[in-house]
């Protein structure tokens, strides 16, 4: 494990990649390396004409066209790698406000400004092993028990729960299609996770009503291999390490963690701080597989019509 927050020159490119073989980047958050990002991309991004207001990664190539990176992030003055690109970037138009971008391919940039950083080559993350940790972790977090309930109240999907600590919640993804708006009630204070089930999930054109907390608000997309949001203001993070994301339109607070992303949504800079439980690790993960597989997976839809 180590920290990207500095770019290595000289022999540490040497120890980069030797820590990047043994494991992904370290990082205080519960979502791991992707949880430091604003978006957290294991493929490709093709992205235009928004920002990101904090930092980005994509395992993949990258194509951007008028896109600001960091702009909410305190200039580092060339400390901290704000945009990490394990393939090629074509960029037209744009800025790295206060950090590096880092790449692994080739780069194409035109009319692109680093006022608070440069380019640098490298490849100072895994993406394929932060990409095997999440899907971990999502798998983990899914088969929690829920805590709180769902009731669906001509079309907005009303969550309640009682917990200062964690509140659990599951919701298939049809219901979430379907919605017109979606209203939280939980303490102040406290930790919402949402596992969502369905292949197929759509976030359109509702509104998020209630005491949500973005900073500690957590979307588990346990399922989805795709994922459309338009017309929506998210107020949390999202974990869908299986999605191919599509953000038309609108704007969200919190962090993406996805296979690949295209569209032009804005994102904000809220990194979750919501408490869940650890996630088990080597030994510990086998004896959990060996017990889920034991007793079934478990899929809770406790929506109430």
């Amino acid at each position: 494990m180590f920290n990207i927050d500095r770019p290595f020159s000289g022999p540490m490119v040497g120890l980069v990649a030797l820590c990047t073989m043994i494991g992904s980047t370290a990082s205080a958050s519960i979502l791991g390396t992707g949880g430091d990002f604003n978006a957290f991309i294991f493929g490709d991004i093709q992205y235009a004409n928004t920002d990101f207001e904090g930092r980005v990664a994509a395992g993949g190539n990258v194509t951007f066209n008028n896109i600001g990176i960091g702009n909410q992030l305190p200039n580092s003055n060339g400390m901290r790698d704000d945009l990490i690109v394990g393939g090629d970037i074509n960029w037209t138009n744009g800025q790295v406000f206060g950090g590096n971008l880092v790449h692994g391919g080739s780069a194409s940039l035109t009319g692109v400004g680093f006022p608070g950083g440069s380019t640098i080559q490298a490849s100072p993350i895994d993406f394929s092993v932060v990409q095997s940790e999440a899907q971990t972790a999502s798998d983990f977090w899914s088969n929690l028990s829920d805590t709180g309930t769902v009731a669906n109240q001509f079309g907005q999907l009303n969550f309640s729960g009682n917990s200062s600590g964690l509140n659990v919640f599951t919701v298939d993804a049809a219901d979430l299609a379907s919605a017109n708006g979606l209203n939280m009630n939980a303490p102040s204070g406290s930790s919402v996770l949402i596992n969502v089930t369905g292949s197929s999930a759509t976030l359109q054109n509702f509104g998020f009503l209630g005491s949500w907390d973005p900073n500690r608000t957590l979307f588990n997309f346990v399922d989805a291999t795709s994922l459309t949001m338009s017309g929506i203001g998210v107020q949390g993070s999202i974990l869908a390490p299986y999605a191919d994301v599509l953000f038309q339109n609108g704007q969200m607070d919190g962090t993406l963690i996805a296979n690949s992303l295209q569209g032009s949504g804005e994102f904000h800079h809220y990194i979750f701080d919501g408490d869940l439980p650890q996630v088990p690790t080597s030994g510990a993960i086998a004896l959990f597989g060996l017990a889920a597989l034991g007793a079934g997976r478990r899929r809770r839809v406790s929506v109430q019509i």
